[in-house]
């Protein structure tokens, strides 16, 4: 299997925060579907999916906790992750509704994303200036916020800020900005700022192969135990078995 991560054309980058896809080839053996673990997000994709028994496009919603997909050898996935302070009338309005679902996207999407066939799409797929073509009409179509304060909240607390310390830098009155970070991002301050480590943390460990005890700490967590805590709390399974079932996939960011 393999995963992968593209950055957008910079006039998009207020946007979108990243393309990614994730291949899992034909099955060599007998091999049939096979649950796959997802951690946390916190962003929304826009996903188009191409399975032998599926093939559309769907919005994913931000994840507070694990997302288990049954997915298929011969599949392709191919996704848009929209940057979280971002909405977009009448497709991405309140993320509050779609935490920890998937849902069909509406029919305005799939016209604007209709020069993508999604019948064809594989590990060859290039064709990136499709998406950002259909993303233009999205622009010039809907209206899409941008919340400054929300966009700076997030953007603090993916530095790992602390959010009493975040806090205190807002002249404004605590309940409103929370309540304008939830609606816009699906979730509150704390809930994002701790998927952001979680995922960063795991990064550093698969990715960069750094050790536990130094991911940890560098995310600060108060040590290497508080991290595997935190980790068993929102994947329901402890980190090495969670090595153990991704060692196979193969990152490329």
């Amino acid at each position: 299997m393999k995963y992968t991560e593209i950055v957008p054309s910079d006039k998009f980058n207020n946007l979108v925060l990243n393309y990614w896809t994730f291949e899992i080839p034909e099955a060599t053996n007998e091999a049939q579907e096979f649950v796959h673990q997802i951690m946390p997000e916190n962003t929304v994709s826009i996903v188009f999916i191409n399975q032998p028994f599926y093939k559309g496009i769907r919005l994913l919603g931000p994840q507070t906790e694990r997302l288990l997909q049954t997915i298929y050898p011969g599949s392709f996935y191919l996704g848009v992750r929209i940057n979280p302070w971002v909405k977009i009338e009448s497709i991405i309005p309140d993320k509050e509704q779609l935490i920890n679902k998937t849902n069909p996207a509406p029919n305005f999407i799939n016209n604007l994303f209709k020069e993508i066939n999604i019948n064809f799409l594989s590990q060859n797929f290039t064709d990136y200036h499709l998406i950002e073509k259909g993303l233009l009409k999205l622009i010039e179509n809907k209206k899409i916020v941008i919340d400054p304060l929300v966009k700076y909240i997030c953007l603090q607390l993916t530095q790992d800020v602390k959010i009493n310390q975040l806090i205190k830098s807002i002249p404004l009155s605590i309940r409103p900005v929370q309540k304008k970070f939830k609606s816009t991002t699906g979730m509150t301050m704390s809930n994002f700022r701790s998927i952001h480590r979680l995922q960063n943390t795991t990064r550093m460990v698969y990715l960069n192969k750094d050790s536990i005890v130094e991911a940890a700490f560098e995310n600060n967590y108060t040590d290497h135990s508080h991290f595997i805590n935190t980790f068993k709390k929102y994947m329901k399974i402890s980190f090495k078995e969670f090595l153990l079932k991704t060692e196979s996939i193969e990152l490329f960011t």
